[in-house]
């Protein structure tokens, strides 16, 4: 199935560049949904297959599993990155409801 999302810079010039490999959402709606295999689409149609998923319980928790490098490249300290990234788009409250899911992605 193909998902469509939309994504900000510079994320999404780092998922293009390969130095994003994961990408992140809150474990609800269509990313509930999403399986290994499935297509992620920008609105301007680049693609991406995913080749893992996996549930975290917190935004601090992916990124210590995950390695930030390959979810946020541009950040070096996960405690600034989860309130300076995360909750800008969401809230600890989300957070807590949801969980988190992280697609491992390859650039098709």
């Amino acid at each position: 199935m193909i998902y469509t999302f939309e994504i900000q810079e510079p994320y999404k010039s780092f998922l293009l560049g390969w130095e994003k490999t994961i990408e992140w959402r809150l474990n609800t709606g269509k990313f509930k949904e999403v399986i290994v295999w499935d297509i992620l689409q920008f609105e301007t149609w680049e693609s991406f297959k995913i080749l893992e998923k996996s549930i975290y319980k917190t935004f601090y928790e992916m990124m210590i599993i995950e390695w930030i490098d390959k979810v946020l490249p541009d950040y070096n300290n996960i405690q600034k990155w989860v309130r300076e990234v995360y909750y800008k788009f969401y809230s600890q409250e989300q957070e807590k409801e949801y969980w988190v899911v992280g697609f491992k992605v390859e650039l098709l």
